[in-house]
């Protein structure tokens, strides 16, 4: 259990341990800048160093970068010199960590940093999935105030107005996240406060089969006689749309990030769902009945009907 702890509203300390690039990166830039607060960037790669000229924020952030002889943290700066972790109580508050790093890093920065933390700490993390980074965490400390984020977009965003993030509570420390949320709210983000379970349910379906009918469009597209250069020529919008968007997620970076997202979320099962429906549909055109391929359509749309219809073509102007 969290020992009970005077929290400000703002920790005293904020480190970002994966800020040279991607979410950490945009989340120090774009969020964190914001905060009047003690901002500490780390990262393994020296390019934490890098776009000090163009910090938006007017107190710059310590920049430091980060190594693990034997299993343990040392921080360095630009020289290489080694200073003193920042992972040590600050004079005021609570250190906050924001685990920036990929899914499958959480165990390791668990077991390598989170030993370093004062009890009464607050961790979060960035990963798309909820449950398992989440029991990582809190299974090797019970006396952090370990909470949930995922900001439902990617680092090439320009900005937060307009976005939604994913809030996951800790339930033993309600409080230890408010900071963030209002951080969010006031940089004109949507926050969404839920728990794991929740999250990762939503996602199964938001991201895990909405990546698996992308991916397989593409795979079979690309894969066709004519040739995707070929069926390019004769594009619908429908057609454009579709391709971007799988190429949004074909991008070579996010391999890893996605196929972490099907194991956290069940994809799996999203998969089973998935091929249950084109099975559905396939029987439907092979009785040769036209109008078993319009039930097949209306039992779609009969789906959408608590959601505006029109709403969601709208939006599909401006998906890609």
């Amino acid at each position: 259990m969290t020992s009970p702890v005077d929290t400000p509203e703002l920790p005293g300390r904020l480190v970002v341990l994966g800020a040279a690039q991607g979410m950490g990166r945009w989340l120090a830039e774009h969020l964190f800048a914001r905060a009047e607060l003690e901002l500490v960037l780390t990262d393994v790669s020296h390019h934490v160093f890098d776009h000090t000229d163009d910090w938006p924020g007017e107190r710059r952030p310590t920049r430091l970068r980060v190594g693990y002889p034997d299993g343990t943290p040392v921080f360095t700066d630009a020289d290489g010199a080694e200073v003193a972790s920042p992972l040590e109580s600050p004079p005021e508050g609570r250190v906050a960590l924001c685990l920036a790093v990929p899914a499958d890093a959480v165990d390791t920065v668990a077991d390598t940093v989170l030993p370093r933390l004062a009890p009464g700490s607050i961790v979060f993390d960035v990963t798309s999935s909820k449950n398992r980074p989440l029991a990582a965490l809190r299974a090797r400390r019970d006396d952090l105030a370990v909470f949930g984020t995922h900001p439902l977009f990617g680092p090439r965003v320009p900005g937060p107005a307009g976005q939604t993030a994913v809030v996951c509570p800790d339930p033993d420390d309600p409080a230890a996240h408010r900071w963030l949320s209002r951080l969010f709210a006031e940089a004109g983000t949507t926050v969404q406060e839920v728990s794991a379970a929740e999250h990762d349910q939503a996602m199964s379906w938001v991201q895990a089969l909405t990546h698996q009918v992308l991916i397989v469009f593409a795979g079979l597209v690309s894969r066709s006689e004519p040739g995707m250069e070929e069926l390019w020529r004769f594009r619908t919008p429908v057609f454009e749309a579709l391709a971007g968007l799988a190429g949004r997620v074909l991008t070579p970076s996010q391999d890893a990030t996605i196929a972490a997202i099907q194991a956290g979320v069940d994809g799996s099962g999203r998969a089973d769902d998935l091929a249950e429906a084109v099975a559905a549909l396939q029987q439907a055109l092979g009785s040769g009945d036209p109008s078993d391929t319009a039930g097949f359509i209306a039992w779609a749309r009969e789906g959408l009907r608590a959601v505006d219809l029109t709403r969601l073509q709208a939006t599909a102007e401006d998906a890609v």
